[in-house]
C-alpha cells in the first residue's frame, strides 16, 4: 500500500527512483529494492520517502480489499502536495 502511493507521487512528479533516494539522502540500492519487490523496506525509510513526497497515511484505516481501489492515504497530504508541486 505505502509502496504503491509512493510509486504513483513519483510517477505524478516524474521523478525518478535516483531522485527519491537523493531527495531522502538514503542509498539508491535501498529506494530500487524497496520499490521494485517491496523488501528492505524499513519504516523509518519509508517515512522518510514518504515525508519528502508530502504523502501522509490515514490513522485508523484498515488494508482495503483486494477489490476496491481505495487509498488509506489522507485527501490533505495528497492536496498539500499538489499545492506545493
Amino acid at each position: 500500500m505505502i509502496r504503491n502511493a509512493i510509486l504513483a507521487e513519483l510517477t505524478r512528479r516524474n521523478w525518478t527512483r535516483y531522485r527519491l533516494a537523493k531527495e531522502v539522502g538514503i542509498h539508491t540500492q535501498s529506494v530500487y529494492r524497496m520499490l521494485n519487490n517491496g523488501r528492505g523496506m524499513h519504516v523509518a525509510n519509508a517515512e522518510r520517502m514518504m515525508a519528502v513526497l508530502g504523502l501522509g497515511v490515514t490513522p485508523g484505516i484498515s488494508e482495503p480489499d483486494r477489490h476496491t481501489h481505495s487509498s488509506s492515504l489522507s485527501s490533505a497530504a495528497t492536496t498539500e502536495t499538489a499545492a506545493v508541486a
